[in-house]
């Protein structure tokens, strides 16, 4: 009846349990920065968002138990400081994860809004031009980067539009309810299908798939088709310095070397999930193997 979440040291080779979960529902992982050790574990509906400190497990607290209110979103601060961005129906706060302190940033008066570099970037109807903006850093030195209703071929009804990822003056948007993103780079803007985003440390590089495609970008660039197939794509990880591709299949793993478009096998079984050491160059994958469901290591 409970899902087991449990952390595993590397270093150590130990494991131990930490939370038990909801049998059913899906959780999500996410961790604050390289620099710390701190994970925000949170259910899909935001009904759980637990905050860890992998070096303190005896400390994990429960943000939903300290906000009482509904928790409509909720994201890391990505600058030094171990900050929680979250809003609420009517209100968007910032958290310290180690203290508790809480802090009102302002009225949710927003379509949707993004954290980036402590900045908040912001999708809301002006009052005054009748448009929808996006706007960049709202409570600081505020930048309206675009107007949405004055670009061309784009489907007005925003607010089905949400924030994928901001970075400089590029936006990344998706519709919530179709394999569609919308990328907003200073004066141009391009379409394309998409579900998720893996943006790659090396090279500034953003990988956007579905199950039947790939798109990347990077800055200056227009957006690239780099893969199309049948075989239904279900996850794309970076493994290496050279942006080596692993992609995770229905029934098998890939590498793809997207510089040259050669491809070769690395794991001929169904795969539940993965992650990649890239310093190491090793291959954390969830599978069942000779009829043995675990987590299994490889060396690429």
């Amino acid at each position: 009846t409970e899902n087991i979440m449990a952390l595993r040291d590397l270093k150590a080779n130990t494991e131990k349990q930490i939370l038990k979960g909801t049998l059913g529902i899906t959780y999500e992982v996410k961790w604050s920065n390289s620099k710390n050790n701190f994970a925000m574990i949170s259910s899909v509906n935001l009904s759980d968002i637990y905050i860890v400190n992998a070096n303190e497990l005896n400390k994990i607290w429960n943000l939903r138990k300290e906000e009482k209110s509904e928790i409509t979103k909720i994201q890391w601060g990505n600058s030094s400081q171990l900050q929680i961005f979250y809003s609420t129906k009517n209100q968007l706060f910032a958290m310290d994860a180690t203290t508790k302190l809480k802090s009102l940033v302002g009225k949710n008066i927003f379509l949707d809004w993004y954290v980036e570099n402590d900045q908040i970037w912001t999708l809301q109807n002006s009052t005054s031009t009748k448009q929808t903006i996006i706007t960049k850093d709202t409570f600081g030195f505020s930048k309206t980067v675009t107007e949405i209703n004055s670009i061309s071929n784009l489907d007005n009804n925003i607010v089905s539009w949400k924030f994928v990822k901001t970075q400089d003056d590029r936006v990344l948007l998706k519709k919530s309810s179709d394999s569609e993103m919308t990328l907003i780079d200073q004066t141009k803007h391009f379409t394309f299908f998409g579900d998720n985003l893996l943006s790659s440390s090396y090279n500034n590089w953003w990988i956007v798939w579905t199950p039947w495609e790939i798109t990347t970008h990077s800055q200056g660039e227009d957006p690239f088709l780099l893969n199309r197939s049948g075989e239904q794509l279900q996850k794309v990880l970076v493994l290496d310095e050279y942006n080596t591709l692993g992609l995770i299949w229905a029934d098998k793993m890939t590498a793809l070397f997207p510089y040259y478009f050669v491809s070769h096998n690395l794991i001929n079984t169904k795969i539940n999930d993965a992650v990649a050491d890239n310093e190491k160059r090793e291959l954390y994958f969830a599978a069942k193997i000779n009829n043995e469901d675990g987590l299994w290591k490889i060396k690429y």
